[in-house]
């Protein structure tokens, strides 16, 4: 997650997924990637132990 855009350098609130000036993404598909599986394993896991 970026907390400044990189082409109007404004400030990004946790909340937004894209910039809302110029609408560049606010992560990328690296990081969405990322929180999507480390989200599904500890999901597999709560299910598990249950």
């Amino acid at each position: 997650m970026k907390r400044y855009c990189q082409w109007c350098q404004r400030r990004l609130r946790l909340r937004d997924v894209r910039c809302p000036y110029c609408r560049d993404p606010a992560f990328s598909w690296l990081h969405a990637t990322a929180v999507v599986v480390a989200a599904a394993t500890v999901l597999f896991f709560l299910m598990r132990a249950v």
